[in-house]
């Protein structure tokens, strides 16, 4: 690294020191500093500038992963959903800063973190939770490239487990209503909550996060447009995990099963001596519907009933499995299905439920079957 000198006046001299660019920024930067003296006197000043300039240099190449994964977070925590915040947060805390942080981010390759993965895997993590530090790694050291802590990302390289999916075994028909029957026996709003998630689709946070001015009765419609989560004892409402708004349609069936809720949960704030609140959920403990349903108890519930049923492994998630197969099952095309799910794109309709499309393979081909028949020849 190289300075500059000029002579603004006899004796005088303005000495200039490119630094390191703006580890936040990228931003070129520079010092400069004034001097009195001879040029002899001058140079051996901007020498020692100089060398200062690089010592900083290399005090920026020898930042730990700890300190990166310090840095890194403080910008990264705000544009984190409340989930996966905390999801994120537990990774650096118990798992990377214990274990990788005094690493010197220059010093790990590749094969470091193929090592650490395969770690991770003996201890017993699974697949999916690998991937789940790697992300966290991948983003924080992928931060160090743009400050030029390091020239390339090494998570790049990196080799991950083959992810593996939980094979989706969804409820019959008859098992659905059976979970919906005990829904109503245990509470109004659990009844309703069940009988939303079998009917819409939607994920559980959706659900919880329905209120009384999304549905529009004459068009037998709901707006999908926000999100319930628990984040460490805190109900926190956001948009949807697409940040995307929806409207979806719905049976007449359900529709009255709504608006028998409203009447309901309408009249009881009257006997308390209040009312609805403007903005009230659909499904609320609250007596004006000023809080949402926790996800969380709904799940507990869920877990109570599932047993009563004879499905003890079935997952709350699997009343959304439900209505994508039946649907699917019935004919109806991806991108319907897909749009009531909520996916970003058809692609991951296809994704998850390629399996259950082979039925109507099977019946494309016999149609296409029947119109190639000699039976048909004019």
């Amino acid at each position: 690294m190289r300075g500059s000198l000029r002579e603004k006046a006899p004796g005088r001299w303005e000495l200039r020191v490119p630094l390191p660019p703006d580890p936040v920024t990228g931003k070129r930067r520079r010092r400069s500093a004034s001097f009195e003296g001879t040029k002899r006197q001058a140079e051996r000043e901007l020498a020692r500038l100089v060398a200062g300039a690089d010592d900083d240099r290399s005090a920026a190449q020898n930042h730990t992963l700890e300190h990166l994964l310090e840095k890194w977070w403080e910008q990264k925590e705000a544009r984190l959903s409340p989930t996966t915040a905390r999801e994120y947060h537990r990774i650096i805390v118990k798992r990377l800063v214990p274990t990788m942080g005094p690493r010197k981010v220059t010093s790990i390759a590749p094969a470091d973190l193929d090592t650490y993965y395969l770690r991770l895997a003996k201890d017993g993590l699974a697949p999916a939770s690998i991937r789940q530090v790697h992300a966290v790694l991948s983003g924080a050291l992928g931060q160090a490239v743009k400050w030029r802590w390091i020239t390339m990302n090494p998570a790049r390289d990196a080799t991950l487990p083959k992810a593996s999916r939980t094979p989706i075994d969804p409820p019959t028909p008859e098992q659905a209503r059976r979970l919906l029957s005990l829904a109503d026996e245990h509470s109004a709003e659990i009844g309703m909550f069940v009988r939303l998630s079998a009917a819409m689709g939607c994920r559980r946070a959706e659900v919880c996060g329905l209120r009384w001015i999304d549905i529009d009765h004459a068009r037998r419609t709901v707006k999908i447009r926000r999100s319930v989560v628990d984040v460490a004892g805190r109900v926190i409402v956001k948009d949807t995990k697409t940040h995307a708004q929806r409207v979806i349609a719905l049976d007449p069936g359900t529709m009255d099963r709504l608006a028998a809720h409203q009447e309901f949960v309408t009249d009881r704030a009257a006997a308390c001596g209040t009312e609805l609140a403007e903005d009230a959920f659909v499904l609320s403990h609250a007596v004006d519907g000023s809080k949402p349903l926790r996800p969380e108890h709904a799940t507990n519930v869920f877990r109570t009933l599932r047993v009563k049923v004879g499905v003890p492994n079935a997952r709350l998630h699997d009343l959304r499995h439900f209505v994508a197969t039946q649907l699917i099952s019935s004919g109806h095309d991806i991108r319907t299905v897909s749009g009531r799910l909520g996916h970003a794109k058809t692609s991951t309709t296809l994704d998850i439920y390629a399996a259950f499309l082979e039925p109507n393979d099977r019946h494309a081909a016999d149609a296409l079957g029947e119109l190639l028949s000699d039976d048909n020849d004019i």
